[in-house]
């Protein structure tokens, strides 16, 4: 309720209503914090990473708090705080690009099966407020490389070395 009553309030201030009033506070709602947004500093290469893949709107870098080994993230370019504030038609590429890279980490990892999951919201367990999306390896057997042995698990999922 407080939500809806902050958009009231922005759209007012605006003289806007309707469509225009809704895309005038996901705007400022999406931009906001882009300033101090960790996965935007990756995204404009202001801080190190171990980039797995890239395009025009898209990033995947591996997870600096793995939970299993090959743990990544794909993330759109974009900023967007979580799912409720994602464009729509954004909504296929991005199917695109995990699957790119799910399928990268398939062929070289040799991975029994992934979890691809989206949190939103802090209770959800989104502790970056950027969409984002995990990609997490499930293998049957241990690899018999530390998980955050970044180098190492950046080569394996490139193909420049085996599990």
């Amino acid at each position: 309720m407080e939500r809806l009553k902050s958009q009231d309030a922005i759209s007012a201030r605006k003289g806007l209503s309707g469509t225009n009033a809704a895309n005038a506070v996901l705007l400022d709602h999406n931009h906001a914090n882009m300033g101090d947004c960790i996965f935007c500093k990756v995204i404009k290469k202001e801080i190190p990473s171990y980039i797995i893949y890239e395009d025009e709107n898209f990033i995947s870098f591996l997870d600096i708090n793995p939970k299993a080994f090959g743990h990544c993230l794909v993330v759109p370019k974009e900023h967007y705080d979580d799912i409720y504030s994602y464009r729509e038609k954004a909504g296929a590429s991005v199917i695109d690009a995990i699957r790119t890279v799910c399928l990268m980490i398939k062929e070289n990892m040799n991975c029994a099966g992934l979890n691809v999951v989206q949190n939103n919201g802090r209770i959800a367990g989104q502790l970056i407020e950027h969409i984002h999306f995990h990609i997490i390896p499930r293998f049957e057997k241990e690899i018999g490389v530390n998980k955050r042995d970044f180098k190492a698990v950046l080569r394996m999922i490139k193909g420049e070395s085996k599990a």
